[in-house]
This record gives C-alpha cells, structure tokens and sequence, in this order.
C-alpha cells in the first residue's frame, strides 16, 4: 500500500537492514533556469536525526549527490552523473528511486537505484534504521522553486526481490497502450494529433460524404480520450 510524500514534508518509515523503500515520482525536470542551481533532495534520518543518508538531485549538473550528516557535520560527498539515455526515458514517463539497506553487523551501507539501473552503494557512517524520510528543494528567499521531482510521491516498503521491485517500479507508470506499443503520454497526444490529421486528409481525397465523415472523426475522437 502506498502512502505519499508531499514537497517540504516529511514521513515515518521503518526500514530494518534488509528491506527497502520506493519512493514513485511521476515527473522527473532537470531542465529550466539553472541559475540558481536547484537542488531536490531526500533525507532519511535515524532514531538520533542524523541524515544517514541524503540523495541530493542538481539540475545544473545533472547528477545525483550522496552524503550523511549528524549535526552540522556532513562527510565526504559522492556522486553519480546520470545518462542522457536515462534522463531522457525519466522525463517521458517519471521515476522510482529505490533504498535497500544492505547493512551488517560490521557496516552500514545502502544501494540506490531508479528504476532497475544502480547508481550507487553508499557506506554509511551512522546505524539505522531508517525511521523518516523528509523532501525538500531548494530555497532562495522567498523564491520557491520548483523541484526535480514530483509532489506528491508514491512512497512504498517491501522485501526486495526481483518480482517486487518490478511490481513497485511498474505499478502507476504513466504509459498508455495504443497500436500495440506503450507510448508515453508526450507521444501517445502526439500520435493521436498525427493520427486524426491523416485520417482528414484521407477522407477528403476519398470525398466521403460530411455524415460518414463525421462518423469517422468521432471514432477517432473516442480514441483520443
């Protein structure tokens, strides 16, 4: 069961070495005005409220950040810089960023992914588990801009397996059926525009009658909805 997360809020979790949680975005914007360098982030905090771990999304660099804090004492940044391919796929039809914490006794650590690629296995330097999660975005004054991901997010826990995590990541994906292909809904409206442009032109050199050529056009309407 979903819960959701909306921006400059926060949520309880319970997340045991082990397990992992999904957090669903269904927009994914690194484009836009770089000028204040926009940052999105998530933060998921211990029983003490370190951050053990920040996953931090910068449009102007188009890469993702890692880092923990305890206090006002961050450690040693790491961070991913993300595929043209992927960003691309991401901006049509969203993302899930996943967390399993794969801790053991001896060492905390995390494995990040959206969707099924891997980004990082992040070592902690503070125990779990994770008990809340916050999102943010960056702030400039009184200029709230707007964040990389959306608001509010599809926030889910499991067990992670294989058949678990393709179940969260394809569960709500903003894809439609049509001809046969999935097609995200930026070219699922294009392909329908396309498709009723030739279907006019093809009935006025067919000179079909203005009823049956009615007919036609509300089929095709019904199929745009």
């Amino acid at each position: 069961m979903a819960t959701e997360l909306k921006i400059e809020g926060e949520l309880p979790l319970n997340i045991p070495a082990g397990m992992a949680v999904a957090f669903k975005s269904s927009a994914f914007n690194l484009t836009g005005n770089h000028l204040y360098s926009p940052e999105t982030c998530l933060d998921l905090h211990n029983i003490n409220n370190d951050i053990i771990l920040r996953i931090s999304i910068r449009r102007d660099k188009k890469k993702v950040f890692f880092n923990d804090r305890a206090g006002k004492c961050w450690g040693e940044e790491k961070s991913v810089e993300l595929s043209p391919v992927d960003i691309d796929r991401w901006e049509r039809s969203g993302v899930t960023i996943s967390v399993r914490d794969c801790s053991t006794p001896a060492k905390t650590q995390y494995r990040i992914a959206f969707d099924v690629t891997p980004v990082c296995c992040f070592d902690g330097r503070f125990p779990g588990p994770v008990i809340k999660v916050k999102y943010s975005r960056t702030v400039y004054g009184r200029i709230l801009l707007l964040p990389s991901l959306s608001s509010p997010l599809k926030v889910f826990t499991y067990e992670p397996d294989d058949q678990s995590e393709k179940k969260v990541i394809g569960s709500g994906r903003r894809v439609d059926c049509w001809g046969g292909f999935l097609i995200a809904h930026k070219d699922l409206v294009f392909s329908l525009q396309l498709l009723l442009q030739v279907q006019q032109r093809f009935l006025s050199k067919l000179r079909i009658s203005p009823q049956i050529h009615h007919v036609h056009l509300s089929v095709g309407m019904m199929g745009k909805r």
